[in-house]
């Protein structure tokens, strides 16, 4: 008998990461079902362990390219990066939590789970080929993270952030479904192929709602990546919401958006001539205005969140660049995903570690004085710090020197220019966090932390992809690299 309706293939070995981390958030939730007033130690162990397990079941992947699902899930080496990036930045926001919320009174059982979930949704942004699977991940990432920033309920920041991003991820989100909707009715299908092979075999009067589909879906991802001018969440939600959530938010939550971002530029060659000047706009627009605005700032997390957005536009000049030279460049984006996590994650383990109980806001006048109370801490801020500028032998000097290389050989040397000029800007706002962090105590308030092995294993995992990153450059391209 002929069925209507085939079952796609499942291959379980590639949706094994997937999985584990799905039923580690699932177990949060019943425990809490069972229990309400369950104490989350049990919850939060579980969790660093789901995290380990399916970071290691997707080191196990690496070597090859997979699919599963009727192609809707596409496993290559941009994707899988990511994924790895996301699973290392659950486990070390995790472990940084438990101290932060129970300082803040704010510990939440539901923290957890809501974590995993949030983790999950960007794992499928970075794995899927059909753009309905992106939103799924994307609407997962989002709905778990407008939750998230709101979980101290007693600061109003807190509250404030959660609904500003709520309200204005809801109207993103409204773009990117249109644009969903234009592709499927120009190509008749939501892949990403549909991009590149559809406007080859299409009529003329078709190419408008290509041009249409694409710019609209770059609206919903430009928002998620935090490009200009869908920016303006960042810089509340990133200074109201509680920091270990932030940590996550600027981190993990950031990989998939920019490597579905990846996947959709490289999925549109045929229209390059809109998606070219698109992409060079928005990046520019980026980083001047990130950095701008960071370098009046005096809230630290305010800073970063600018720096987020001039991240964002490192990343899409370069992909704008590749797209003009015609080349791949996968391993490239990946590396400076590597350093951008590593360093970023750094920074805002050493903020949760020196936050108030209050949860107020975090000045440069919090750094005052770390110097003296603690000589280690503000040794690898220094070294985070530096990654972000680009100096030194650290992570975010090797990826800015391969994407400087990469724009010169794609013969696109303004691109590269303008990507130095930028980054050259940025270093006067980020060297006034380690001027604060180097002051003497007597010239701010006295600065308390607090320095457990949770948080020293956290910051030792930083410091390892910071730095081992460039010592072990060409055994970590190798293995990426590898088929």
């Amino acid at each position: 008998m002929k069925t209507l309706f085939a079952l796609p293939d499942f291959n379980w070995g590639v949706l094994l990461p997937f999985l584990i981390l799905a039923f580690t958030g699932i177990f949060g939730l019943l425990v809490l079902l069972v229990n309400p007033k369950a104490n989350s130690k049990v919850i939060r162990t579980v969790t660093i362990s789901g995290g380990l397990v399916a970071l290691v079941s997707q080191f196990a992947l690496f070597g090859g390219e997979y699919r599963s699902m009727g192609d809707m899930v596409m496993k290559t080496n941009p994707g899988m990066i990511g994924e790895v990036l996301i699973l290392i930045s659950l486990v070390v926001v995790v472990l940084i939590s438990k101290p932060y919320l129970e300082r803040t009174a704010s510990d939440s059982p539901e923290f957890y789970p809501l974590l995993c979930w949030a983790a999950l949704g960007g794992m499928i942004m970075c794995s899927s080929d059909n753009l309905l699977c992106i939103f799924v991940g994307l609407e997962l990432l989002s709905i778990s993270l407008y939750v998230l920033a709101g979980l101290n309920k007693r600061s109003k920041f807190s509250q404030e952030a959660a609904l500003k991003y709520f309200l204005l991820g809801a109207f993103a989100t409204g773009f990117f479904l249109y644009g969903i909707a234009f592709l499927y009715g120009a190509s008749g299908n939501l892949s990403l192929d549909g991009f590149s092979t559809a406007p080859l075999h299409s009529g003329t009067d078709n190419r408008p709602l290509f041009y249409l589909s694409f710019a609209l879906i770059m609206v919903g991802i430009g928002f998620k990546c935090g490009l200009v001018p869908f920016h303006q969440w960042i810089p509340d939600v990133y200074s109201g919401a509680p920091t270990n959530v932030v940590a996550f938010m600027a981190t993990g939550a950031k990989v998939g958006p920019f490597i579905a971002l990846y996947n959709i530029i490289m999925a549109v060659p045929t229209m390059s001539a809109i998606a070219v000047p698109i992409c060079v706009a928005l990046s520019i627009l980026s980083m001047v205005v990130g950095n701008v605005m960071a370098f009046s700032q005096r809230d630290v997390k305010k800073i970063l969140a600018y720096s987020s957005m001039v991240n964002a536009g490192y990343m899409l000049i370069y992909l704008a660049g590749l797209m003009k030279g015609h080349m791949a460049g996968a391993f490239p984006f990946g590396y400076f995903l590597l350093g951008y996590v590593f360093a970023t994650l750094g920074v805002f383990v050493i903020l949760a570690q020196i936050s108030g109980r209050d949860a107020s806001p975090i000045t440069l006048q919090s750094l005052r004085g770390l110097s003296q109370r603690s000589p280690g801490l503000a040794a690898l801020l220094v070294i985070f710090v530096l990654s972000q500028i680009g100096i030194g032998p650290v992570a975010g000097f090797v990826a800015k020197l391969i994407f400087v290389n990469g724009l010169i050989e794609a013969n696109q040397s303004w691109m590269a220019i303008v990507l130095l000029a930028n980054s050259a800007f940025a270093a006067f706002y980020y060297l006034k966090i380690l001027k604060a962090a180097y002051s003497s105590e007597e010239e701010g308030a006295a600065i308390q932390f607090e320095n457990g092995i949770e948080s020293k294993i956290a910051l030792a995992v930083c410091t390892v992809g910071v730095v081992g990153s460039v010592i072990f450059y060409s055994p970590i391209y190798h293995f990426i690299t590898a088929r």
